[in-house]
């Protein structure tokens, strides 16, 4: 049998084993590759990252004519922690609660399903305000269906927004989010539909394009108008710009989409005030921020995203029917309050780190707010500890930590400042490089 036929990667740089052949994440042939393994298909067609000797079985998934390797469901804990695939145990963050339930991956098939416990069609007049007692986000079910804010979070894991490494500092922009989002959101399936036809991700704004943006916005819309009857639902997800209050209704604007105004009911908006009251709080301080032409870096820095279902009139006017809001820092990273603004903002300059998300998950239980691999201890999760959390939240912690495979770090904000965090050493990144992570050009042929 012949030697293997490798193309040598540069330093740092990631090798999978795909039908016998080492191929170089950054190879000119990795496309190639993938192309023939994909139509071998099954088990005999996946890669391997050979980032640990034995190797990590990964899949192919063709998106838009183009092949992505992907970790398979649950395998990222496999990987070196030094590898740009690996991904901290799912039970660190909300993720270990919906996978396998609300959210199926198909390896075989290439597809994912999602289960939603929100409409994307009505009948009639728009569903009461929901009043639940969970302030922060639209949870209605615990892991067997996603939560608007569940899917948004999913969406920003998959779109690897939630990853850092300190080379990507200030290399993120609308333009570089919007194509991460879009392309997580490929070959997934939602009642039945593609979740990309329901999704709209408004284009980055350009004045001198600015009919032929909108023309495209009016097309999208049309196609989901309606009067009367059954109303088909699309997903706004978007950069909040401000709320404006009109004579008998609010009105969302939206930034990169600074013609189109979406219609708010009163009821509604007065429920955002209440349930969202922090992350407009936070929103505020960074409209203030930007309004002082503050420095790039200041922490008061972020954006409000929006993420929910809405309806088109006969007049091509959106209507918001539910709706979700996170906040996230100047990196776009998801922040729930000012001390993981802090937490993130100690982490940024020097630690390479995943960001937790709670999806469906309440803040009454325990979650990582990050995972850093290179501490000297090995991979840590990061944990704050809020003040009267309670003796049930404790006991969940003590049981989470003490289970894990991974150091803790805990912050106990009833003993006053941060503690120092773990000592960083630099093991080498195996796998894409900063700039590549973050490129919005095209797809690089991995996807993890």
């Amino acid at each position: 049998m012949p030697e293997p036929t490798a193309h040598r990667p540069r330093a740092h740089g990631a090798v999978y084993m795909i039908s016998g052949v080492e191929v170089a994440r950054d190879s000119d042939q990795l496309q190639k590759h993938l192309k023939a393994a994909y139509e071998v298909g099954g088990r005999h067609g996946r890669p391997r990252c050979m980032c640990v000797p034995e190797g990590v079985e990964m899949y192919i998934s063709k998106v838009g004519g183009h092949f992505l390797i992907k970790r398979m469901p649950g395998g990222g804990g496999h990987h070196d922690p030094s590898c740009a695939t690996y991904e901290p145990p799912a039970e660190l963050s909300g993720l270990g609660q919906v996978l396998g339930s609300a959210i199926t991956e198909d390896p075989v098939e290439d597809t994912t399903v999602l289960k939603l416990d929100f409409a994307l069609s009505r009948v009639g007049r728009r569903a009461p305000v929901e009043t639940d007692s969970e302030p922060a986000d639209s949870v209605k079910t615990a892991g067997s269906k996603l939560s608007l804010r569940g899917l948004l979070h999913y969406l920003w894991m998959e779109a690897d927004l939630t990853r850092w490494h300190p080379g990507m500092e200030g290399k993120r922009d609308w333009n570089v989010v919007r194509f991460r989002l879009l392309g997580a959101s490929e070959r997934k399936e939602v009642k039945g539909s593609l979740l990309r036809e329901t999704l709209y991700v408004p284009e980055p704004w350009r004045e001198s394009q600015r009919e032929a943006i909108s023309t495209r916005r009016r097309a999208i819309f049309r196609r989901k108008a309606s009067s009367k009857g059954r109303k088909e639902l699309m997903l706004l997800l978007g950069e909040v710009e401000d709320f404006d209050i009109g004579r008998y209704d609010y009105r969302l604007k939206i930034r990169n989409a600074p013609d189109c105004s979406f219609v708010v009911p009163e009821d509604l908006a007065k429920s955002i005030g209440k349930r969202f009251a922090l992350e407009i709080a936070l929103f505020k301080e960074a409209q203030s921020a930007e309004e002082e032409g503050s420095d790039p870096r200041d922490s008061r820095r972020g954006h409000l995203i929006v993420f929910g279902t809405f309806s088109v009139n006969e007049a091509g006017t959106p209507h918001m029917e539910e709706l979700t809001v996170m906040f996230v820092n100047r990196n776009w990273m998801p922040v729930e309050d000012i001390f993981e603004i802090e937490l993130l903002e100690q982490l940024m300059p020097r630690h390479r780190f995943v960001k937790g998300l709670r999806l469906n998950m309440p803040a009454s239980r325990p979650l990582a707010s990050a995972v850093t691999p290179d501490a000297e201890e090995g991979p840590t999760a990061l944990y704050i500890v809020r003040t009267g959390v309670g003796e049930d939240y404790e006991r969940v912690l003590e049981e989470l930590t003490g289970k894990s495979q991974l150091q803790s770090w805990i912050w106990r904000l009833e003993k006053g400042e941060m503690p120092p965090l773990p000592r960083r050493v630099d093991r080498g990144l195996r796998g894409p490089s900063p700039r590549a992570a973050e490129e919005a050009s095209g797809p690089s042929g991995v996807l993890v």
